[in-house]
């Protein structure tokens, strides 16, 4: 599929969850490699990291746990 020049993808739903890109990178995960550690596939992943879906309350949890931070932190900006 090939996009207009000036297409523009809509803006992330959940914001906050934008900041995870920076933590992964500072663990020195790639998105495919902490997706598996935390139990998902890189494609609901990548979306997540994006801010298009949020992760459901376990799935968050094991995130924030891994990042060694709190899951209220992906919650809100």
């Amino acid at each position: 599929m090939i996009l207009p020049a000036d297409f523009k993808a809509p803006p992330p739903k959940y914001p906050a969850l934008k900041k995870l890109r920076r933590l992964r990178m500072a663990q020195g995960y790639t998105q495919s490699e902490f997706a598996q550690v935390i139990g998902c596939d890189v494609v609901t992943y990548s979306k997540i990291e994006n801010g298009r879906i949020m992760p459901n309350a376990l799935l968050l949890d094991q995130i924030a746990e891994e990042l060694d931070i709190s899951p209220d932190d992906l919650r809100s900006d």
